[in-house]
């Protein structure tokens, strides 16, 4: 099976940026809320050598630890009675559940971090067998006919089985999982090999001397930030001209930073 993730910027109405935004926040819930569970059930099992009695010891009851399964039980019975989790899209809060399954399953297996909670969610996934990409408009299941920038096609034969919608400070986006059934052999064949080395005068430097120069664009955008902040710092707090500049700079930094 060989899989691709193809990026588009998307263009949706102000009525699918506010189904967007409203499912954002219902899947930054489930995912602080189930965090808060499986984080109870560590501290409720866990204790400080220096702070454990040495005659007795409260002991907790038996019930099995919230892993991906029970927590989605559990959101499947919490959605009956509560609006909020009723109004959001199933499957964006399964897979928000999948995803923190998959980051306690790094934290015990790779070393990674404990997870945290989320102040904001920037984005949610969705499966589905429906999902097509017609001409210049994707048709997923939430956002029924959504408009996007079709850089580049999709190539003959692979098919979409995931999205991703993706919130950033330029816009939305979109990630398109997709997939073609293929054998992949597992040692690629190859020709003449070469050593590369990363360096700081230069990009990278080749076993067979070839050197590529180290772009500076990020010395140019630098040069553009500390422009516009001295620009906004010399105007007169509350001035037509601050106000003036205040709107540009906010919005260039935030595409500045990001690239």
């Amino acid at each position: 099976m060989l899989n691709l993730t193809y990026n588009y910027k998307l263009q949706p109405t102000s009525k699918q940026i506010e189904v967007i935004k409203h499912n954002l926040n219902v899947c930054k819930s489930v995912w602080n809320y189930a965090l808060y569970i499986r984080k109870l059930w560590y501290n409720s099992r866990s204790c400080e050598i220096n702070k454990c009695s040495l005659f007795q010891e409260y002991i907790v009851e038996p019930f099995d630890y919230p892993n991906y399964h029970f927590q989605s039980s559990e959101l499947t019975q919490a959605k009956k009675t509560n609006p909020f989790l009723k109004s959001g899209n199933a499957q964006a809060m399964q897979q928000t559940l999948r995803k923190l399954d998959r980051a306690f399953n790094n934290m015990k297996s790779k070393g990674m971090g404990f997870p945290r909670y989320k102040k904001k969610m920037k984005s949610f996934n969705l499966i589905s067998q429906t999902i097509e990409l017609n001409g210049s408009y994707l048709k997923m299941p939430l956002l029924k006919n959504i408009k996007l920038r079709k850089s580049r096609d999709i190539p003959d034969g692979f098919k979409i089985c995931q999205v991703q919608i993706i919130k950033k400070a330029s816009g939305y986006y979109v990630n398109l999982m997709i997939e073609l059934d293929v054998d992949v052999p597992t040692d690629m064949p190859h020709g003449h090999t070469i050593g590369i080395d990363v360096g700081i005068k230069s990009m990278l430097a080749t076993s067979d001397g070839l050197t590529i120069a180290r772009p500076k664009f990020l010395d140019k955008v630098q040069r553009k930030i500390e422009l516009l902040q001295r620009k906004l710092r010399n105007k007169t707090i509350g001035s037509k001209g601050w106000h003036k500049l205040y709107q540009f700079p906010k919005v260039q930094l935030q595409i500045m930073h990001r690239e």
